[in-house]
């Protein structure tokens, strides 16, 4: 959840629920004028973005404070305003009540639904470069701080598809904060132990690369089993197909020079920006954006924190060039850390892509 303790919580609660104590005070001899709610709503908002802006302790936690400011806190403020209302303004009061089934449904969503709903995503792309079907998994961005059943069941319906090929796009183990190397060294073993019982492998190669919220020594997570890391930017040469993994700088570089390959070639990055660049490539991955974890209907997510555009960032399976197709996935995990635990309009995901032959490129979707 959000109200998990950091230095900015107790602060902000304090602030934000003074606020409404002092905007209760002033509507109490003015609860039949229905203009000064508006006035006084507004206020509130504006008190609360100032006071997660002073407060922060980076862009996170901004967003943090500004959902437990629209959230719990939000919910009190409506909840008053209903007590305020009524009984002389009756239809303003049912606004208010319906303000706040909406703030407790989207909050539910947001914070205990979606983040768990994970989707497995089937999308069918044609190739003339290979002979036989070929199907691989894509997942991206595990970024866990206590590695649990989610995991575990994650890795495990990604296992049921049987695919042929499984690509891990980076960020597996978030360890932020003065207890950060304490988390890394603890759960990077409960990963690697997870991985081994629920037996990860894949008949042509399991490919890893890093991502931001790793440090150099993250191939440890994948010490003892059956995967092919790339803690630097190479290709793996395999009978029908060529990998190349990169590293995270190199996931970022839109000049990132690949070498030509006859077979099918695909390519696994943390970020999406390489894919911006004339990529000598078939099938490209990448994550990092977790799709924004938030997004806005018909805009898509605020925030990417990436160059990519945002119809990408969201989350895509696409052809970019003629023959080549860009797989960016929203990721199984969350931000962690400062940042508020949520998922909205923004499920989890793992993508199967089939690759079949073909005289011709197209690409056919499925979910599940």
């Amino acid at each position: 959840m959000f109200l998990f303790y950091v230095p900015s919580t107790l602060p902000y609660l304090a602030f934000v629920l003074g606020t409404l104590g002092l905007i209760y005070i002033f509507l109490k001899k003015r609860r039949e004028q229905a203009y000064f709610y508006t006035v006084t709503c507004v206020i509130y908002g504006v008190i609360a973005i100032a006071a997660a802006f002073l407060l922060r302790g980076d862009a996170f936690d901004f967003i943090r404070l500004l959902s437990i400011g629209a959230f719990p806190v939000g919910f009190l403020l409506f909840a008053m305003f209903t007590a305020l209302a009524l009984p002389k303004l009756k239809v303003l009061a049912s606004y208010f009540v319906f303000m706040c089934l909406l703030i407790a449904a989207i909050g539910v969503d947001a914070f205990l639904i979606e983040p768990k709903a994970l989707q497995i995503d089937h999308v069918q792309i044609q190739s003339s470069k290979i002979k036989h079907p070929l199907r691989v998994a894509v997942l991206t961005d595990l970024q866990t701080d206590h590695v649990s059943d989610y995991e575990k069941s994650a890795l495990e319906k990604m296992l049921a598809e049987k695919p042929d090929i499984i690509v891990f796009p980076g960020d597996y183990v978030q360890s932020n904060g003065s207890r950060g190397p304490v988390v890394w060294e603890r759960e990077k073993v409960r990963l690697n132990q997870l991985f081994k019982e629920v037996k990860l492998s894949a008949p042509l190669g399991v490919y890893a690369v890093g991502g931001n919220c790793e440090d150099e020594n993250w191939p440890k997570i994948f010490e003892g089993l059956p995967v092919t890391c790339f803690p630097k930017s190479d290709t793996f040469d395999g009978s029908d197909f060529v990998v190349t993994g990169l590293t995270l700088e190199d996931s970022f570089n839109q000049k990132y020079a690949f070498k030509h390959s006859d077979k099918y070639h695909i390519v696994v990055g943390h970020g999406p920006d390489y894919a911006m660049g004339n990529t000598d490539a078939d099938l490209l991955t990448a994550g990092h954006t977790h799709g924004g974890q938030v997004q806005i209907p018909f805009f898509g997510p605020p925030m990417t924190l990436c160059r990519a555009p945002r119809e990408w960032a969201q989350g895509c399976v696409k052809e970019i060039h003629p023959g080549t197709t860009l797989i960016l996935s929203r990721g199984v995990g969350m931000e962690r850390h400062f940042a508020p635990r949520m998922r909205f309009l923004c499920k989890p995901q793992i993508i199967i892509a089939d690759i079949i032959p073909s005289t011709n490129s197209s690409i056919q979707r499925t979910q599940k």
